[in-house]
């Protein structure tokens, strides 16, 4: 391949690289804010149910002690109400497909990158790998958030940006 239709196909590997990296990271921020919101939830049902800690002198022993508890009680049973309304379950099983799906993808893109600076020239073997990589991409919209949150998409172009300058990537010459 040559010319214009070698700089395209490079041109939209190069692109696809660098937005499954995007990806990658938006999906492993989302999953870990996700994650977080989870375990703070479990913790303080778990420890405004515990009657262990409930008998706790320090509850008892003070009026300040006695107003977190009844706070943390009511906090604790309300969370545990809220909970399954709230899927986050669901939520971190898909962020987890997501961000490993857009992982694979980067990493397969990656493979394809080295290999096209090695050779210096888009062959047949390179052009059905990314067309497997687009087809996973395929598989992968339907699970992507329906609305982005173009603050954190935004952060993650940036730091794309900042480790794949697109004047590192090999281009024809």
């Amino acid at each position: 391949m040559t010319g214009a239709a070698l700089y395209d196909s490079v041109k939209t590997v190069n692109n696809t690289y660098r937005t499954a990296l995007m990806n990658r990271r938006y999906y492993g921020y989302r999953l870990s804010v996700v994650k977080r919101r989870n375990t703070i939830l479990e913790i303080v049902i778990a420890v405004g149910t515990s009657s262990a800690v409930g008998a706790w002198a320090i509850w008892k022993s003070t009026s300040i002690g006695a107003n977190v508890w009844v706070v943390l009680a009511g906090l604790a049973t309300l969370f545990a109400v809220v909970k399954p309304f709230l899927n986050l379950s669901k939520h971190v099983e898909k962020y987890s497909t997501l961000f490993v799906g857009h992982g694979d993808v980067y990493y397969d893109l990656k493979i394809i990158l080295t290999e096209l600076a090695r050779v210096g020239d888009y062959t047949d073997k390179m052009h059905e790998a990314f067309g497997r990589a687009l087809e996973r991409i395929k598989q992968l919209a339907p699970e992507d958030d329906p609305k982005i949150n173009e603050k954190l998409r935004r952060r993650c172009f940036e730091e794309v940006e900042k480790e794949i300058p697109v004047e590192s990537l090999w281009w024809p010459t």
